[in-house]
C-alpha cells in the first residue's frame, strides 16, 4: 500500500471515530432523564439510561413496596433491548437472566424475582415530576455503591 493511501485511510478512520464518539456523547446527554412508572397501589419504578448508548444499559430504582430490591434502596443495573412489547429491561438474578420490566409507549409491566405470583404488575407513567428523582440523584446513588445490586 502506498504511504499516502495509508495516511489517508488512517485520517479517515480517525475522523469517523471522533465523529461517532461525539455523536454518542451528544445522544447520551440528550437522553439524561428519569422515566417514572407507578402502580395504582403506589409501587414505583424509576429508570434512566446509564453509560454510553452502545452499551444499552439503564438504572432501575424501585420503591413503594416490600421486596429485597426496595429494602436495599439501590438502583439496579439492567440491560435494555427492543422486544415485541417495546423495551425489555433485564438483569441477572442468582446467575440467571431475569426480565424485570417491559416498557411500551402506553404503560409498563413489572415482573419481580422472589415473588410467588407470576402475573405482572401493571404500571402507568407518572405525569408530574414532583415525585421523580433527578438524574443526578439516581446517578449519585448508583455510583456510591461498591457493586450494582443484583440479589
Amino acid at each position: 500500500m502506498k504511504p499516502y493511501i495509508a495516511v489517508g485511510l488512517f485520517l479517515a478512520l480517525l475522523t469517523s471515530c471522533a465523529t461517532s464518539k461525539s455523536n454518542v456523547k451528544a445522544a447520551w446527554e440528550m437522553e439524561k432523564q428519569v422515566t417514572h412508572v407507578r402502580s395504582a397501589s403506589g409501587m414505583s419504578v424509576q429508570l434512566m439510561r446509564w453509560g454510553p448508548v452502545e452499551q444499552q444499559e439503564a438504572l432501575l430504582f424501585f420503591s413503594g413496596f416490600e421486596h429485597p430490591w426496595v429494602e436495599a434502596g439501590k438502583p439496579i443495573l439492567h440491560k435494555v433491548q427492543a422486544c415485541k412489547y417495546g423495551q425489555c429491561y433485564s438483569t441477572e438474578v442468582k446467575g440467571q437472566p431475569w426480565t424485570t420490566l417491559l416498557l411500551s409507549e402506553e404503560n409498563a409491566k413489572l415482573y419481580l424475582p422472589f415473588v410467588e405470583e407470576d402475573t405482572p404488575l401493571n404500571l402507568s407513567y407518572v405525569t408530574g415530576e414532583e415525585e421523580t428523582l433527578k438524574p443526578e440523584a439516581l446517578a449519585k446513588m448508583f455510583e456510591g455503591q461498591k457493586l450494582p445490586a443484583s440479589p
